[in-house]
């Protein structure tokens, strides 16, 4: 089970950088493959033994670039931990 390679305080940090990159694609790529996929990377990075948000949320962003080819806005993924989620319209 995940929760046996990882602390919860890690896989809270996990949630929460996939959330971030999903906010930021378009919807049409809101579905389970793509967020398993992205969940995949965040996972990959914690295993190697990157825990810090900043850490998984540019693997996230990294992972969900592949999809859109761009982030929407051309928001550059490196150090985009500290970025604040995008607003709903």
């Amino acid at each position: 089970m995940i929760l046996d390679e990882v602390t919860k305080r890690t896989l809270a940090k996990m949630e929460i950088a996939l959330e971030r990159a999903c906010e930021r694609l378009p919807r049409s790529f809101s579905n389970h493959e793509v967020r398993k996929t992205i969940a995949i990377k965040i996972l990959e990075r914690a295993k190697d033994g990157e825990a810090s948000l900043e850490a998984l949320t540019d693997a996230a962003l990294t992972a969900s670039a592949t999809f859109s080819g761009t982030l929407p806005g051309g928001i550059d993924v490196t150090g985009a931990a500290h970025a604040k989620p995008l607003e709903s319209k």
